[in-house]
């Protein structure tokens, strides 16, 4: 007999018993009729017990967080908390209830520095961590300004700056102290990395470029065109005032000329 994948017996394949004629001399066997070619294979869903014994892999990208966290920036770069275990991190923790990403990690945030989330504007989408069972969500974020300075507790015993990307802190960590595994992901200091580069950049220049980009083809503000009327006024009348200096010039010359030819005659 067929047996399906899950164990399950496939009643349409199962073999029929074969029947003999016996009514000549010449014993003939007739074989039961062929199944039709649709009906070939039976497609059905596994069983049960077959599902609970094989279950399917979890995907990271469908499955909801675990834990999650703000990393902040600003132009002094990443400000980093030290916790019990003197490890330098981002702020954050594990999801509690029906938590968004986001909330869980400006809950640890407001915990752990005593800064609400009024006070940050997130600089890029979030990035995820996948391990084992744990799915870490990182916020990169700044603080805006105005917002307090961030202040230590039980968990975060201190507060630093750093700025080496590049070398993942080497030169800026003093031992016994490290920093936090899921900080120094490569992909993750890449990102955050190029973030910076842009906070250090000159704002002036950049609002300047975009006021005229977005103003390039609008007709100049009233009193702009009010200064540009008075120059375009004087420069008429200055036109004006040579053009009859030129007249006054040239009549004079015919005069004198006339009166040349007069005498000469």
């Amino acid at each position: 007999m067929d047996i399906s994948s899950d164990g399950a017996v496939n009643p349409i394949l199962s073999m029929q018993p074969a029947l003999i004629d016996t009514s000549s001399s010449i014993s003939t066997v007739s074989l039961p009729p062929m199944p039709p070619a649709s009906m070939d294979r039976c497609i059905r869903p596994p069983s049960s017990a077959y599902a609970a014994a094989h279950p399917s892999k979890p995907n990271p990208r469908a499955t909801s967080h675990t834990g999650a966290g703000v990393f902040v920036l600003s132009d002094l770069g990443w400000l980093a908390g030290l916790d019990a275990l003197n490890r330098w991190q981002d702020f954050g923790g594990n999801r509690e209830g029906s938590e968004s990403p986001w909330q869980t990690a400006t809950r640890e945030f407001e915990e752990e520095a005593g800064i609400s989330a009024n006070s940050l504007v997130s600089l890029t989408p979030s990035y995820r961590m996948v391990k084992n069972e744990h799915i870490y969500v990182i916020h990169v974020a700044k603080l805006l300004p105005g917002a307090p300075s961030p202040r230590t507790n039980n968990e975060i015993l201190a507060h630093k700056h750093f700025a080496g990307f590049s070398n993942k802190f080497a030169d800026e960590i003093v031992a016994p102290s490290i920093v936090h595994q899921r900080v120094l992901d490569t992909e993750f200091l890449a990102v955050v990395s190029k973030i910076y580069t842009d906070l250090l950049k000159p704002a002036r220049p950049r609002a300047v470029a975009r006021y005229s980009a977005c103003h390039k083809s609008r007709a100049l503000p009233a009193a702009t065109s009010d200064v540009v009327d008075d120059s375009l006024a004087k420069r008429s009348s200055s036109s004006r005032t040579k053009s009859h200096a030129d007249e006054h010039e040239s009549a004079n010359v015919g005069t004198s000329s006339a009166i040349q030819l007069s005498v000469t005659d």
